[in-house]
């Protein structure tokens, strides 16, 4: 089976999208020839599209940007639509994350990937959500072993080319909306954080110097 994987992450390869990819891929690397793709390193757009036109299977990893995908993806979507001919029955699976909390954030970007995925006659295998993802690139794998887990067993289906069902696209502990509660709790943490370091500064004598610049030039 030969797959495709898109990194549409403005970092390239210093992003959570590439983290994300390995872990769906870590179980099948040994039964798949494998075709990466890193949007933001790409310099010829079309000898890449090239490239993934002729893998058996498609996986779309990026960020949510500014509630859509990030411009280097669009570009990337209209250089395929200009040869959709290439990809016409071709199964794509998205995976969208975001460093929101809320799965919710992401559902618009969901409907454009499935109309995307209309206009170009692929076949629509679904979307991946990851809410809070930030953290995956400075936190160990542990913190995220369920979430690994349910991504990689995604992987297996991919090599099965079986169909993903909406159950096992979402994700271990992942919030659809937060609570009032929860939201009222967030807000309040900045104002509990000020409190902690303000109480640690009059503990160590400095909070009149923390306004302080000691490396500011001398006008």
């Amino acid at each position: 089976m030969k797959l495709a994987l898109i990194n549409g992450s403005p970092r390239g390869k210093s992003g959570n999208s590439g983290k994300l990819l390995d872990w769906l891929t870590r179980g099948i690397l040994d039964q798949t020839e494998i075709t990466r793709i890193i949007a933001a390193d790409v310099k010829n757009q079309q000898e890449s599209v090239d490239a993934i036109s002729a893998c058996d299977y498609i996986v779309c990893c990026f960020p949510l940007y500014t509630d859509l995908t990030p411009g280097i993806v669009k570009q990337f979507f209209e250089t395929m639509a200009q040869q959709k001919d290439k990809f016409k029955e071709k199964p794509i699976l998205y995976f969208v994350h975001s460093g929101f909390p809320e799965v919710t954030q992401s559902r618009l970007l969901e409907r454009y990937c499935r109309h995307f995925t209309h206009v170009m006659d692929m076949q629509y295998m679904g979307c991946i959500i990851l809410g809070g993802s930030e953290p995956i690139r400075y936190a160990p794998e542990n913190a995220f072993k369920k979430k690994m887990e349910a991504i990689q067993n995604i992987g297996l289906k991919i090599l099965a080319k079986a169909p993903i069902e909406p159950d096992a696209l979402r994700l271990p502990g992942q919030i659809e909306r937060m609570s009032r509660f929860r939201r009222f709790v967030l807000l309040l943490m900045p104002f509990l954080f000020d409190l902690f370091w303000n109480f640690e500064l009059k503990k160590n004598n400095a909070f009149k110097k923390r306004f302080d610049r000691p490396y500011a030039p001398v006008e």
